[in-house]
């Protein structure tokens, strides 16, 4: 069984080298040159923990290859896999033209009939029109479920892998090859039903973190604790623990797109996705809202220092797609600060802790780093030299600690 996987992104980089791992003979193809460079060498484009060291084992046996050749990817392989980007539109509809160009390619290159696996989220009813892009091929919807950080992981030992397509028992068998040895049970559908499956996760995990946000700001108001609020809920079984941690918002490659694909379908089958809409919405206040509980709080941030730590949009990533800080940043400079941005990966912003900190006047935490987690009140205070304002939108110091070592202290819902 040969795979080639077309787009060497999060995605797509990860399903070859995890399909590599487990026997699986992978080429995977790219346009970008010097990213196929450097990953004949094993050096990874994307920081992914685990990601290398999964690679280097199947690159020297000649599992997983690398190379710019459209043409050499189609003619090489049985099953094709289409992980490249499907960016939104400026109405949020999603743009396919990506896809479109791997179809041409196909088409043209093809020496035999092939698999086409859908990697890359795109809409519900895609499927129909790959049918027509691609005669006589057959079209199979894989939607991917990888969390950045943690997408080796994800990939090997998965929750479940949805399969979608039209009711063939030698694609089935065939699908059902390429998984083996990777644990996770395998679901078969229709692939209208895999595409949706996609969009209504992420869409609910969306919910989840917009829904504990409102509760953490309506905790600053009444007095509640949203820590103990979160583990109380959490701990009904109907509910579960999980993307219940109060923060400055969603953000990343998936969570922001996706929601705006599925209110776009919404609107194109006629339904109103109010729950959607109002998630979206309400993210983009969640954003704002550590800035502007400062200021009602009466920090002035005119010509403050603002030491802004975290510029990824979660931790152990390098991924800064609509983070958060994205938006924190120009409000706060908006208001006539300073600011200095610290991220211990994501660059341009890797710049040392320590100077970014030195005089700050308002230090804000956007990503719950490590080396920010493992910060305490008394090395923070010397960092600074000053008593400082502390907007902690994650939740990770301990108030009293911070007020002790002469720090205001505002968390999220505390």
């Amino acid at each position: 069984m040969r795979i080639s996987v077309i787009g060497t992104g999060y995605v797509g980089l990860v399903t070859g080298a995890c399909l590599a791992s487990v026997g699986r003979d992978v080429l995977c193809c790219d346009i970008d040159e010097e990213k196929i460079k450097k990953l004949r060498q094993c050096i990874s484009p994307i920081y992914e923990d685990g990601l290398e060291h999964l690679m280097w084992p199947s690159i020297e046996e000649g599992l997983l290859q690398f190379n710019t050749s459209i043409k050499e990817a189609v003619t090489f392989s049985d099953i094709i896999f289409v992980c490249v980007g499907t960016p939104s539109r400026e109405d949020g509809s999603v743009n396919l033209d990506y896809v479109k160009s791997v179809c041409d390619s196909i088409n043209e290159h093809a020496n035999t009939k092939k698999i086409v696996v859908m990697k890359s989220t795109v809409p519900v009813g895609t499927h129909k029109v790959l049918a027509e892009w691609l005669p006589g091929h057959a079209i199979v919807s894989n939607p991917e479920f990888l969390r950045e950080g943690v997408a080796v992981n994800d990939f090997l030992k998965p929750d479940r892998i949805v399969i979608g397509l039209k009711r063939n028992i030698e694609v089935e068998t065939i699908m059902q090859s390429v998984y083996e040895g990777i644990k996770g049970a395998i679901y078969f559908t229709d692939n209208a039903s895999a595409e949706m499956t996609k969009y209504a996760s992420n869409a609910m995990l969306a919910m989840r973190i917009a829904f504990i946000n409102e509760i953490a700001q309506l905790c600053d108001e009444t007095g509640a604790n949203v820590l103990h609020v979160k583990e109380m809920v959490g701990a009904d079984t109907r509910i579960g623990p999980k993307f219940l941690e109060p923060g400055p918002g969603y953000g990343g490659s998936c969570f922001p797109k996706d929601t705006r694909g599925l209110l776009q379908t919404f609107r194109d089958y006629r339904p109103e996705g109010r729950l959607v809409a109002a998630t979206i919405t309400a993210n983009e206040y969640h954003k704002e809202y550590i800035v502007n509980k400062l200021q009602g709080k009466g920090v002035d941030f005119n010509m403050k220092k603002v030491a802004v730590l975290g510029l990824a949009f979660k931790p152990e990533t390098d991924d800064t797609r609509d983070s958060p800080t994205h938006t924190i940043v120009p409000l706060l400079e908006k208001a006539g600060a300073v600011v200095a941005v610290h991220d211990p990966i994501a660059k341009p912003a890797n710049e040392n802790l320590g100077d970014v900190l030195f005089n700050a006047d308002v230090v804000i935490v956007v990503t719950e780093w490590d080396c920010y987690k493992g910060l305490d009140a008394f090395t923070l205070r010397k960092l600074t030299g000053k008593n400082s304002v502390i907007g902690d939108a994650r939740n990770i110091w301990n108030p009293e600690e911070m007020k002790e070592a002469g720090f205001t202290y505002y968390g999220m819902g505390r």
